[in-house]
């Protein structure tokens, strides 16, 4: 008899246990849902996207800087990015392209994202987010592909992910741009 009852108090915690982890495992997707607005803004996470996929952007123009060790690919003017699944569109987007290799191989690989204004994600079917601005990490073993015009800017930001809690100085830069002209 007090092995019976001793059975059925081992699978009762393990039943406790296991509904501990699916709520542990279903954490970062009911933070997404519930996050507000700028939380969400701030850096998203979504599902892993396979580095084998190149990131692609096209926009109107585009702009080429060098930011310490960050290539700079600054778009303006009905920005498109993708890498597989993933999507966005956006009045401007930058990233900041790591170009320290991957394993030693003359690779980018790491890969900073900011868009800004009119801001639209998808990366399932299910799962979007619209907002006025988005940073976020994007990975791939492939250099990134872009087109539009070129055209020479002095306004492109320098990162600082960091001190602005994980948003660019850019909307800083450009107040102090509007106040000045």
């Amino acid at each position: 008899m007090q092995e019976v009852v001793d059975r059925r108090a081992n699978t009762a915690g393990w039943q406790r246990h296991l509904s501990s982890l699916a709520l542990i495992a279903a954490l970062p997707a009911i933070l997404i849902f519930v996050s507000p607005s700028d939380a969400l803004a701030g850096d998203v996470g979504f599902p892993d996207i396979n580095p084998s996929y190149s990131i692609r952007v096209d926009a109107d123009k585009y702009s080429v800087a060098q930011k310490g060790v960050y290539q700079v690919l600054a778009f303006r003017g009905n920005c498109r990015i993708s890498q597989g699944e993933f999507s966005g569109t956006a009045d401007e987007i930058f990233l900041w392209i790591d170009n320290s290799g991957f394993r030693g191989l003359d690779i980018p690989g790491k890969t900073i994202c900011y868009m800004q204004g009119n801001v639209t994600l998808q990366w399932s079917d299910q799962q979007g987010l619209q907002d006025t601005r988005w940073m976020g990490r994007l990975f791939s073993f492939h250099p990134v592909g872009y087109s539009g015009t070129e055209e020479q800017r002095f306004d492109i930001p320098d990162l600082d992910w960091n001190a602005l809690g994980g948003r660019s100085r850019y909307a800083s830069v450009k107040q102090e741009a509007d106040i000045s002209a």
